[in-house]
């Protein structure tokens, strides 16, 4: 009981001192950090709650400056850490809890985190890299991989993925009020929370985020649609035409193109309700091509693509030999894809410049192999089967329809953001990755159980 009552009182000192001393926002982010670390230690599953949340609805703030590029700090990555932190201090007190799950994920994502230490190692040997900079990127780019991890072991039961996803789509309902209230104040593209200037510190938004996110979300919805029992199909459905306008209203064009993937590789996959899918599709479409706003929007912005616009020139671009006309934004990725093959990648074919080593290029496959070569764009590409693999592997395994309908949602989501990825950051994107490899983590959770389990 002393000890206790002495405890407290250092606490109470400490925390005094901190509200007197520090800005009220960083205590009070500091004091929640606090709780979610002692909450999990408690009880990991709390944990995973927590960092679904904090995925989306999480502030950052600056840190410092790598070149051109801002190195911040999210919350959700103090949360990520605490909770990761609280989860393996519980389980080396409980020696009965499992360390790691085998999964047919593990191997391809070590191979992939360890292709990324020798790529960068080499560059900043070579003096190529800064490195610090280097590292402290390197550790972003994998930080979901932890997400991965963590969840996959602390989904013991079909509870835990359903709330999960519960938790998972109720934070995808408060990103679209954020975006439909910051569209509205600002007039500007949707985005996701403090990825903008409304309440955070950016002074330019990131839309194409928003809309890889949503890939993700409606791949689960659509997916889980043709799936669950009937009295439950209104409700998804009303929640793919609440969110579809916020996702339109990004004017995201590899976003547009990403979700017309999913969409298409639900109705592939689906053995159930495709036409419910497709009149879903279409509802959604004209409720929001209804308002003349953003109809003129979004078919603004997908002829701005060819024919230009006010500040935008009209390039000639050369894809596969033959000529286009595209707008500076556009030409922009073909360029970067010209950069990438004819100087970068024969630079060092085989480990690439390692990470941050090309600067920054607006597409994840030329990004790939102009960082970590051709080894890397190899193993990200048995990453990515892999992940499909296990996708149709629970698909098959499924007892539960919700599950199943989960499997092809996941399916499709992959499809889609390899899709987006052409033209976009899309797999080293913190807020887009944590979302998609929660749902691997899902999926992964029931491939591994026994058939009967599933």
């Amino acid at each position: 009981m002393k000890w206790s009552l002495v405890a407290s009182a250092l606490c109470a000192m400490t925390l005094t001192w901190l509200a007197l001393t520090y800005p009220l926002g960083p205590v009070i982010g500091l004091l929640a950090v606090a709780t979610f670390g002692l909450l999990t230690f408690h009880n990991p599953k709390y944990g995973l709650v927590f960092l679904i949340f904090s995925m989306m609805l999480s502030p950052e703030f600056g840190v410092g400056q790598a070149g051109s590029r801002p190195i911040t700090i999210r919350y959700d990555d103090i949360v990520l850490l605490t909770v990761f932190l609280a989860w393996l201090a519980r389980i080396s007190i409980r020696k009965d809890l499992p360390v790691l799950r085998t999964t047919a994920v593990n191997l391809p994502i070590v191979a992939y985190i360890a292709i990324c230490a020798v790529a960068t190692g080499l560059g900043i040997f070579r003096g190529d890299l800064a490195p610090m900079k280097a590292i402290f990127f390197g550790l972003k780019y994998i930080q979901y991989f932890t997400v991965f991890f963590m969840a996959v072991n602390l989904m013991d039961t079909d509870e835990d993925i359903r709330r999960a996803l519960f938790f998972g789509l109720l934070t995808a309902v408060l990103v679209t009020l954020y975006a439909y209230n910051y569209h509205y104040q600002t007039g500007d593209r949707t985005t996701a929370p403090f990825d903008d200037a409304l309440y955070g510190h950016r002074t330019f938004s990131e839309p194409g985020t928003l809309g890889a996110y949503y890939i993700v979300v409606f791949g689960v919805l659509l997916g889980v649609a043709t799936e669950i029992p009937s009295q439950w199909v209104l409700a998804t459905v009303g929640l793919v035409v609440l969110m579809f306008p916020a996702f339109l209203q990004t004017l995201s064009r590899a976003s547009y193109m990403g979700m017309g993937v999913c969409a298409a590789m639900v109705l592939l996959l689906a053995s159930n309700r495709r036409f419910l899918i497709v009149s879903a599709a279409l509802i959604a479409c004209a409720l929001a091509l209804a308002d003349p706003a953003i109809r003129q929007e979004t078919l603004g912005r997908i002829d701005l693509t060819f024919h230009g616009g006010k500040n935008r020139t009209l390039h000639e671009v050369h894809i596969l030999g033959y000529p286009v006309t595209l707008e500076d934004s556009a030409a922009q990725r073909v360029w970067a894809w010209d950069r990438i093959l004819t100087k970068r990648l024969p630079e060092h074919p085989v480990l690439g410049h390692g990470i941050t080593g090309i600067g920054f290029e607006d597409t994840q496959y030329g990004l790939i192999l102009g960082e970590l070569g051709l080894a890397g764009l190899f193993i990200f590409g048995w990453l990515m089967t892999t992940l499909w693999r296990l996708g149709i592997e629970a698909k098959r395994r499924a007892q539960q329809p919700w599950v199943r309908g989960l499997a092809v949602g996941f399916i499709a989501a992959l499809a889609g953001l390899l899709t987006h990825a052409f033209t976009s950051n899309t797999f080293i994107i913190i807020k887009v990755m944590e979302p998609f490899w929660l749902v691997a983590a899902m999926i992964a959770a029931v491939s591994t159980r026994p058939a009967a389990e599933s």
